[in-house]
């Protein structure tokens, strides 16, 4: 009998676990990857106001997802919401929180296998009042550089763009039409991304400065 009401309470504290302390049925599929999926692969939370949120990158069989848990200061949990990798990728290379400018951001990177070594962000503002998330408007380097290239040069690979506290930085190259992929003659573009506050809780990522170095490049 004692063994049994232990199996119990271990049963019943394990659904309170999965069950978290939210009942909004909207978040129910998230719920549910975290029953029935693998371990998370990544963890990693961000403390403000009243509570902090916890970040969480799940594999699924097809897809990777990150869910977001905001907890309160009884360690009770609800489910925020999710991320789902976008057709066309693979995996979540990396989840992070940085500081910029005193203010704080969740920034995930979406990466495809393909040889253009392609990768999509996803970029919230943490709003420390409450703990939400708020989606931050990217505009790339590489697509705004394009648009100011002759049609006989290209960009065959977008940027690989690398995030820290108060530095965001990228690079990309240029091909001529006739080039491999592994030798871009035509030069190398780096990049130094600013967030400017655009309206409440509203941030915008975009290119501050593209230099050109010109030359031949080996990848």
């Amino acid at each position: 009998m004692f063994k049994f009401r232990n199996i119990y309470s271990l049963f019943f504290l394990l659904s309170l676990l999965f069950a978290g302390c939210g009942t909004n049925d909207s978040h129910s599929r998230y719920r549910q990857l975290l029953m029935y999926s693998q371990m998370p692969k990544e963890v990693c939370g961000y403390y403000c106001e009243g509570g902090f949120m916890q970040f969480q990158n799940f594999e699924q069989v097809i897809k990777d997802t990150i869910v977001i848990l905001k907890f309160d200061k009884n360690d009770c949990f609800e489910f925020y919401g999710g991320i789902s990798i976008e057709e066309d990728y693979e995996r979540f290379e990396n989840m992070k929180v940085i500081a910029y400018n005193d203010n704080a951001f969740f920034i995930v990177t979406a990466r495809n296998s393909g040889n253009s070594n392609g990768n999509m962000l996803h970029i919230y503002y943490i709003d420390r009042d409450n703990c939400t998330l708020h989606p931050v408007e990217i505009v790339y380097a590489h697509k705004t550089y394009s648009e100011t290239l002759p049609k006989d040069i290209l960009i065959w690979n977008d940027e690989t763009i690398n995030y820290n506290d108060n530095t965001i930085t990228s690079d990309f190259y240029l091909w001529k039409q006739t080039d491999i992929h592994s030798e871009p003659s035509e030069g190398k573009v780096s990049v130094v991304y600013d967030i400017e506050k655009v309206g409440n809780k509203q941030y915008r990522l975009y290119p501050k400065e593209m230099n050109l170095a010109k030359g031949v490049f080996e990848l």
